[in-house]
């Protein structure tokens, strides 16, 4: 009796099997035209991001379940049994959606999924097992892809589908066949770089379209584009480079207004609820100082304003490095905090919030007599 195994998917650096019983299968057998297409990604509840690889191959045999396999492949050809939501598959009743492939058109089709890293992320080590093992795959990464009809056998990997992750290649929903070898050590590739602007950015008459390309590199080949500047526009990323891989690398740098704000709010701290002066009959909430927030030029002197909860001043125009100050008003009776909002722009609209504390009323005297 044969059992199938689950991949736990959770768990980044932990395989749990899972056993139940299922039906015969034929002799060992390595699937050929095996085609593999990064149709998108997807976020699960814990906010990983995973990339959803369409893998189909032949549908004859009858084979009621197969083996999906992927390693990822480093730049010196080591091998990792990569991370994925499903080892054993099968086209049975009672197999669970995400481990159950379907058959269309005389093709097997399963959704392969696997973990997407951050650039900072650790991606490699030793399984549970003690085999080298990957968490994920990140940008410009090549894994291989087999189906094969049992496990007593690894997969010949030299005829695996070699998948090459960009998120250019996600958005293309390139498609990838099986391969009748090992890479050629001579075969060279090519870096592409372009600028564009962001969704929802107006050009403001500076932006250009550039491009760029670095041809012939190897793979493990070091590759790097300048990137340039638009009076009015700020990049997402200021320096590009990486190592070519076993497949053409495209860059793409976005570009969004250098225009930020810096917003100010101001609300009663903990336990204040009016902000009284004590010196008026009526109670009035009065603002006496003054304060100059760069580029939104605010006089409180010789014009009392009434507190209103909820209360926000606004800098527009900020630019990214651009400094900026601001001297929260001296509401009578109370203090604010932060007493100075100060800080420099880095490339994003700043809130702070100032919550004004009731000064002691001796205090509150000494100040305003």
């Amino acid at each position: 009796m044969k059992t199938r195994r689950l991949l736990a998917t959770l768990m980044a650096l932990a395989m749990c099997l899972t056993l139940l019983p299922v039906g015969v299968l034929a002799d060992w057998k390595q699937m050929s035209d095996v085609q593999v297409t990064l149709v998108g990604t997807e976020t699960d509840e814990n906010g990983q991001k995973w990339l959803i690889a369409e893998t189909s191959w032949p549908a004859g045999d009858n084979l009621n379940e197969s083996d999906i396999w992927a390693a990822l492949i480093d730049s010196s050809g080591k091998k990792y049994d990569l991370n994925r939501n499903a080892f054993t598959i099968g086209n049975q009743d009672g197999w669970p959606d995400d481990v159950k492939f379907t058959t269309k058109d005389g093709r097997n089709y399963f959704n392969l999924k696997v973990p997407i890293l951050n650039a900072n992320d650790e991606q490699t080590g030793e399984s549970s097992g003690g085999g080298p093992y990957a968490n994920g795959v990140k940008e410009g990464d090549e894994f291989r892809v087999a189906v094969t009809s049992d496990t007593s056998n690894d997969p010949d990997w030299t005829k695996g589908v070699k998948v090459v992750y960009t998120k250019e290649n996600v958005a293309q929903k390139k498609t990838f066949t099986v391969e009748s070898g090992e890479p050629n050590p001579d075969e060279t590739h090519t870096a592409y770089f372009r600028t564009e602007l962001a969704a929802g950015v107006t050009d403001p008459g500076t932006f250009r379209n550039v491009t760029d390309s670095k041809p012939n590199l190897k793979n493990g080949d070091p590759y790097s584009f300048d990137v340039p500047s638009f009076e009015g526009l700020i990049a997402d990323r200021t320096e590009v480079s990486g190592t070519m891989g076993n497949a053409d690398i495209y860059e793409v740098v976005s570009y969004r207004a250098n225009n930020f704000k810096v917003t100010v709010r101001y609300f009663l701290g903990e336990g204040v609820t009016t902000a009284t002066d004590p010196g008026k009959a009526d109670g009035g909430h009065y603002a006496t100082g003054q304060g100059s927030l760069i580029n939104f030029p605010c006089s409180y002197e010789g014009n009392p304003q009434q507190y209103v909860p909820g209360e926000e001043d606004v800098a527009w125009d900020l630019k990214d490095g651009e400094t900026y100050s601001w001297t929260p008003p001296a509401y009578l009776g109370l203090r604010p905090n932060p007493a100075v909002v100060a800080g420099t722009i880095e490339g994003a609209d700043v809130v702070v919030d100032s919550f004004n504390a009731k000064l002691a009323e001796e205090a509150f005297r000494m100040l305003h007599m």
